[in-house]
């Protein structure tokens, strides 16, 4: 296995533990309880609205954004767009449960793993994916 590899896995392997630490430490810090992994935690019916309506209307910008960005550059792509969805669809969750769930500390880890992995994402495109974004496509080990 080439270096490329390792440092992807070093990479994905680092974001996981410090992921899973500061969710650990975030939750026993603001008594929150955990959630279910891959579930869908919708507070009320009309956030279950809100998330669908947030993800299909994402998904068609996307596709309808795949025609204009050929040849564009690499901040025009379609999928640039989930990095803005996503932190949309979780300020929304934050919404929701500021306004309905019991836990009044819901909201703040919500908004709190928003700017974490906004931060993490920051820390990659500055870093160049950590030197990764210097290797050129035609030396790829594929």
């Amino acid at each position: 296995m080439s270096t490329f590899w390792w440092k992807i896995i070093l990479i994905i392997g680092i974001f996981i533990l410090i992921s899973l630490a500061y969710d650990t430490f975030m939750r026993k810090w603001l008594k929150v309880e955990k959630k279910e992994f891959f579930s869908y935690n919708f507070v009320n019916e009309k956030h279950r609205f809100v998330h669908w309506f947030v993800t299909i209307g994402g998904l068609i910008c996307i596709f309808l954004t795949i025609p204009l960005s050929l040849g564009s550059s690499w901040f025009m792509q379609p999928w640039y767009l989930v990095i803005i969805i996503l932190p949309i669809q979780e300020a929304a969750r934050a919404v929701f449960e500021r306004k309905y769930a019991d836990n009044p500390n819901d909201f703040k880890f919500t908004i709190s793993q928003i700017v974490f992995t906004l931060i993490w994402i920051f820390l990659l495109f500055q870093t160049r994916f950590f030197g990764l974004g210097e290797i050129k496509a035609s030396n790829l080990p594929l």
